[in-house]
């Protein structure tokens, strides 16, 4: 992300699951969780309640659940 004048503001995250071809082409399925990463590498997840829903919902099941949170939101990670 950057700012009108060129100033680097981080990365956009956005956690889905690989695409997968179809009769009509591709398709892609959304994980709802994202993440922003700023400037300095420190980074925060965005709609945990968009998440959280889903995972009541029943659209995303407990394992999906743990399986993206496990490579999304990992805090020993530094790279």
């Amino acid at each position: 992300m950057w700012t009108p004048d060129w100033e680097f503001l981080g990365w956009y995250v956005n956690l889905q699951e690989p695409l997968w071809r179809t009769r009509w082409g591709f398709d892609i399925r959304d994980l709802q969780l994202d993440i922003l990463v700023v400037a300095d590498r420190t980074w925060r997840s965005k709609d945990e309640d968009e998440f959280a829903r889903s995972i009541e919902c029943g659209l995303i099941s407990a394992a999906n659940e743990e399986e993206t949170r496990g490579c999304g939101c990992r805090r020993d990670r530094s790279d």
